[in-house]
């Protein structure tokens, strides 16, 4: 019965403002200066339908304590993300992104969707769970926001769609380790509620620590590469034309970084049963971005937006942090984290003395990419325990786990 109950209230409740969403589509491109954006907005509403199906089942999987049915969609989902929505973009440009969006739910469903049955439902049910989807829904609506508001402002306030189209290129490639990396929060979900529900504060807090060290083991230099080698990483995936991207895709991507961790912290608190919390800070993150693109676009430009989103995401994972951090205490570890970073200060440094063309970038990821492993090994970090960890987690789990676990 709270399946059903659930899916009815997600199905009905997203139809609406999916339909909503869609016939304010004029008013919203009139306010961006911009009436081409219409058929843009029009089928971005077709995203949040799919999307709210797939959280509720995630939700039911994670309230049935099957974790590995859970992280399966979860995976399913984030990978289906990102190849879509970076493979979908050379051929159909905005349009291709706007798909991967509402396909990658449906592939993810496909693995784990089950028909509610025909019960009778107490009305004292819907209300309880309509009370407690909501921020659900808001906050799925929310971080949507915030990796994508930043290109309206552009639309409204410079009305040039040369500048929209490089700051379009800019958030392609900045959004890579946002969707490679965030399936760190889908899986991090069901394993911290499970926690929370069995072990000790203490315990709970242990394996956050663990899993927050992985995510800034991969995250750091990922940003760190793409944010040093911006002008070529911009010629080899389009042209020389887009190369005054570059500084704003700089920006952006250590911007997006932010929200990457924002969006593990944020569901960690959801885990702890507060999605209002994690709403309230994405509509915050949101408002922010918003008040400072508005500030800085017309005296920087592209450069601006991409300084807006970073404050906001800053914002958003300083505040997630600090509210994670009062509940579960030593979450962060900080000897790894400076280790981290002194291994990106080694790659940044390798990087002044290699000038491949563009064309060698890979061959460049490479080499900057064994230099980083072996600074971490040399200073301690990396050791034969994260190796096993890691030969574990591949073949045998659909979900993170921790060396002790």
């Amino acid at each position: 019965s709270i399946l059903k109950a659930s899916f009815n209230i997600q199905f009905f409740s997203t139809l609406g403002i999916t339909f909503l969403f869609y016939i304010l589509a004029y008013p919203l491109a009139y306010l961006l200066n911009d009436l081409s954006l219409i058929p843009y907005i029009q089928i971005t509403s077709l995203i949040l339908p799919f999307y709210a199906i797939f959280t509720l089942y995630t939700g039911y999987y994670n309230g049935l304590r099957n974790f590995k049915k859970q992280a399966s969609l979860n995976i399913v989902y984030s990978l289906s993300k990102l190849v879509l929505v970076v493979g979908l973009v050379y051929v159909f440009h905005l349009y291709g992104a706007i798909i991967g969006f509402i396909v990658s739910p449906i592939i993810a469903l496909l693995f784990g969707f089950k028909l509610p049955k025909a019960v009778k439902i107490d009305k004292a049910l819907y209300r309880s769970l309509i009370l407690f989807s909501l921020p659900l829904i808001g906050f799925a609506i929310l971080s949507t926001l915030q990796l994508s508001i930043d290109l309206f402002f552009i639309k409204s306030l410079l009305m040039d769609n040369q500048a929209a189209g490089l700051y379009t290129a800019s958030q392609n490639i900045a959004r890579i380790p946002y969707y490679t990396l965030s399936a760190f929060a889908l899986i991090l979900l069901p394993t911290v509620s499970r926690s929370i529900h069995t072990e000790s504060v203490a315990e709970t807090g242990r394996r956050i620590r663990e899993n927050l060290r992985y995510l800034l083991l991969l995250l750091i230099p990922g940003t760190v590469l793409i944010a040093i080698t911006s002008p070529k990483l911009l010629q080899l995936l389009y042209s020389t034309s887009y190369i005054p991207a570059a500084e704003s895709l700089t920006w952006l991507v250590i911007g997006l970084g932010f929200l990457t961790v924002f969006a593990v912290l944020a569901n960690i608190i959801i885990a702890d049963d507060k999605p209002g919390s994690a709403m309230s800070i994405a509509g915050a993150g949101v408002i922010l971005i918003s008040i400072f693109s508005w500030i800085l676009i017309p005296r920087y430009g592209l450069v601006g937006a991409s300084y807006a989103t970073l404050i906001g995401g800053s914002f958003a994972m300083l505040t997630s942090l600090i509210l994670v951090a009062k509940r579960f205490p030593n979450i962060i570890n900080w000897l790894s984290t400076i280790k981290i970073i002194l291994a990106c200060a080694g790659i940044y440094i390798v990087h002044t003395f290699i000038n491949f063309p563009a064309i060698l970038l890979p061959i460049t990821y490479i080499i900057l990419g064994l230099v980083y492993g072996l600074i971490l090994v040399v200073l301690g970090e990396i050791t034969s325990k994260d190796i096993n960890v890691i030969k574990q987690m591949i073949p045998k789990r659909a979900q993170f786990i921790t060396p002790n676990e």
